[in-house]
């Protein structure tokens, strides 16, 4: 049964957390207990289609920074697309992308804890 519940959340969170972090992810999983197990299964995690939409199209506005809750982020993020007439925000797409998964995993790492 715990084999099968690592596999299950494993396939569940494997796209929305970094690669690098994945065999930490599951070694933390194998140690979790039954009330982390469903506090992990109802945790609400950012999703990549909208946070690359976000980035995509409104990235100019910072959206995608203020989606997944970096305030600071994306207020500076609109003051350097002021300053370089919104070039910075195709710069960005790369570290929204990657910035939604590190913070989905920290989220997901702080219930394992």
């Amino acid at each position: 049964m715990k084999d099968e519940f690592v596999e299950n959340a494993f396939q569940k969170f494997q796209s929305l957390i970094p690669s690098k972090r994945h065999i930490l992810f599951k070694k933390a999983l194998r140690a979790a207990n039954d009330n982390q197990y469903e506090q992990l299964m109802s945790c609400p995690v950012k999703s990549s289609k909208k946070t690359i939409l976000f980035a995509v199209f409104l990235g100019v506005f910072a959206v995608d920074r203020f989606y997944w809750g970096d305030i600071v982020g994306g207020v500076c993020k609109i003051f350097l697309n002021i300053f370089t007439f919104g070039v910075f925000s195709l710069i960005d797409i790369p570290f929204s992308i990657s910035g939604y998964k590190k913070k989905n995993y920290k989220k997901l790492m702080l219930i394992l804890a």
